[in-house]
């Protein structure tokens, strides 16, 4: 057990670190606080922010351990960051329940600590928690309580983050609490000087008056805002404001100035390329231009508006035009037109209906089936295993009837039928024994679910006793881990048995040139900081014939192994022709056959941290495209070849 002394830490957030421990997943084995500097920290904190906006599982994963070793090394500053990063994590992928679980632990970590602003963010961070779970009254409570912590430590710049923040909450359901929060925001973000978040809160309060019904008043708050973000050219509330005050206009019949305002809006959105602000206002200014009689002008606005919003599937767009231009044809009366887009506007909206049905019913199917072939990629080596067997049997038995044949043409005969009517019995055996794995494979997947899930929520809960010694608490923290690692395994395992079995559509054309350039750039900023050398000759508009996540997967694996196994201040070298795609990278000498490397579950040294199921992936996906793929090293130099 990890001694009390051997942390330069208070005794406080040593039970912090306890408590923590219990939503960690280790690799296995311990980590002492000499393996940890500052500088190691420092690094996963800045390839936490990389994978942040390129790899969201990737960071899942690293943030966990970025937060453990700020942890051990016990540096409050980092830890403060940990949090923050593993919340940000989390919150993209939606991960509710464990956001709420991790805000916990920062704001006991910030309370502690006294850390005013940390703790005011850990409240946002519950808040923002428990608004993704559906408990929108838990959320408030937690905004509030920044609130309060807010104004009794005189934290102006947060506090008008949190106005802000209750305003968008209650402008909708409650506009006059809406009202009030904006003006508490505007007033104190005018009294430091903050201009972005002041013209944010004069924004807020327009439409909080307008929700009220009080248009006058939305109108003239309005027309200040959008005076103001010209000077200072915020491009996002002048759209706003304008179409704001020109919808007022329209709901008024007073067209005229409407039109006015939708122009501003368009001028701008189209100046800076917000594209669905523009849209939006093409299609309001058209209906405003009918009902002022000017059904040309309609028409050439809302075709506009039409046109575009197909090009970005805009739901709202497509159906608002084909009403105004409906309209639009029957004032000039081309009815045929007019039946024409009406009739385009009732199939957008079947789509709509069917793609929001479809999507509950492919989400549903989704989950089913994917803990289904989970546990079912686990048994089909079992499987195959068991047909090899078998397969065996039947050639013995073939070679026994050509002896027979060669010496005795009559037993031929006679032991021909015998032995067809056997391998018709074997046949029918292997199918029964088939059928009855893949229904015990099926069963076992669908119930294996619930108690797995029972066990994590059990490991969970026991996690959070206080009464559990420190040795206790590592063995339960590491049957947590060996759970999260059999999961993450599975995925990898099922996306192998999908590809063996032929479930993804390999014929569309794919720029691979693009992909690469992708990922070279996401993993750009971990080259730089381990200081290797990145050399890349591509040519461009390569095509291939392959499924997205595929070939992705594919360029991914095979950059991602040849930055994590170089050394630093090594080389990486990748070649792109139409024939092939060649990745070369410095290493430490490989020490087994290279073709084991492309078996599941092998590894080059014991310790690695992976699954094993990198390069297996990558050679069943070749396999699967009819490419070939080849492994080459000299001593230190590791070069991985695929060609076309």
């Amino acid at each position: 057990m990890v001694q009390a002394t051997s942390f330069v830490m208070s005794r406080k957030l040593l039970f912090l670190f306890c408590l923590l421990c219990l939503t960690i997943v280790t690799k296995g084995q311990d980590r002492s606080k000499d393996e940890i500097t500052t500088e190691s920290v420092i690094n996963l904190k800045k390839e936490c922010n990389v994978l942040l906006k390129s790899d969201l599982d990737s960071c899942l994963f690293l943030s966990q351990q970025f937060l453990e070793d700020a942890l051990i090394l016990g540096n409050k500053s980092l830890l403060d960051e940990a949090f923050d990063i593993r919340i940000r994590s989390l919150s993209l992928t939606m991960h509710w329940d464990s956001v709420i679980h991790v805000a916990e632990l920062w704001n006991k970590f910030s309370l502690e600590h006294k850390l005013d602003s940390s703790t005011i963010e850990s409240y946002l961070q519950l808040g923002e928690g428990y608004y993704g779970l559906g408990q929108n009254e838990k959320g408030i409570e937690y905004r509030l309580k920044a609130l309060q912590l807010a104004k009794e430590k005189n934290i102006s710049e947060e506090l008008v983050e949190i106005y802000l923040l209750l305003g968008l909450e209650f402008f909708v359901i409650n506009p006059e609490k809406g009202v009030r929060y904006s003006k508490k925001a505007i007033h104190l973000a005018d009294s430091i000087g903050l201009k972005r978040p002041l013209s944010e809160a004069y924004t807020l309060l327009a439409y909080s008056y307008n929700q009220s019904g009080k248009n006058d008043s939305a109108r003239i708050i309005a027309d200040q805002n959008l005076k103001l973000s010209n000077e200072r050219g915020y491009y996002n509330e002048i759209c706003q404001m304008s179409t704001l005050i020109a919808d007022i206009y329209r709901l008024e019949e007073l067209h005229d100035s409407a039109l006015v305002y939708y122009d501003i809006c368009i001028e701008t959105a189209a100046e800076n390329d917000l594209r669905r602000i523009l849209i939006a206002s093409q299609a309001k200014k058209g209906y405003s231009l009918l009902s002022l009689k000017r059904p040309k002008e309609a028409l050439n606005s809302c075709h506009k508006a039409f046109e575009m919003g197909g090009e970005t599937n805009d739901f709202f767009a497509k159906t608002f035009c084909c009403k105004c231009l409906n309209k639009a044809y029957q004032q000039i009366g081309d009815y045929e037109k007019a039946y024409y887009y009406l009739d385009i506007l009732h199939q957008e909206q079947e789509e709509k209906l069917n793609s929001n049905f479809q999507s509950t019913i492919t989400q549903k199917e989704e989950e089913y089936y994917a803990k289904e072939e989970a546990l079912k990629a686990e048994n089909i080596l079992n499987l195959e295993k068991a047909r090899s067997e078998t397969l065996e049997i039947r050639n013995k038995y073939v070679l026994i009837a050509g002896l027979i044949i060669a010496t005795l043409v009559a037993i031929f005969i006679g032991f021909i039928i015998n032995r067809n009517k056997l391998i018709r019995k074997q046949k029918a055996l292997i199918d029964s024994e088939y059928e009855h794995l893949k229904e015990f494979t099926e069963n076992a997947s669908h119930e294996m679910q619930t108690p797995m899930a029972i066990m994590q929520s059990k490991l969970e809960n026991l996690m959070k006793f206080q009464e559990l010694s420190e040795s206790q608490l590592k063995e339960v923290s590491s049957v947590y881990s060996a759970s999260q690692r059999m999961s993450q395994m599975n995925q990898s395992l099922l996306l192998l048995f999908r590809i063996e079995n032929g479930q993804f559509d390999l014929d569309k054309e794919l720029n691979i040139t693009e992909s690469v350039e992708r990922y070279l750039d996401w993993f750009s900023e971990i080259v730089a900081n381990k200081n290797l050398r990145l050399e890349k000759s591509l040519i461009e508009d390569v095509k291939v014939k392959s499924h997205n996540l595929i070939l992705d997967r594919i360029i991914s694996n095979l950059l991602k192994n040849a930055v994590t196994h170089n050394i630093s201040g090594g080389n990486i070298n990748v070649e792109l022709t139409h024939q092939k795609l060649v990745i070369s990278n410095t290493g430490q000498k490989l020490e087994t056959d290279p073709d084991k490397l492309f078996e599941r579950f092998f590894k080059n040294k014991a310790s690695s941290s992976g699954t094993g199921l990198g390069l297996a992936i990558v050679k069943r996906a070749c396999d699967a495209h009819g490419w070939e793929i080849s492994y080459n090293t000299i001593e230190h130099e590791h070069t991985i070849t695929i060609t076309f």
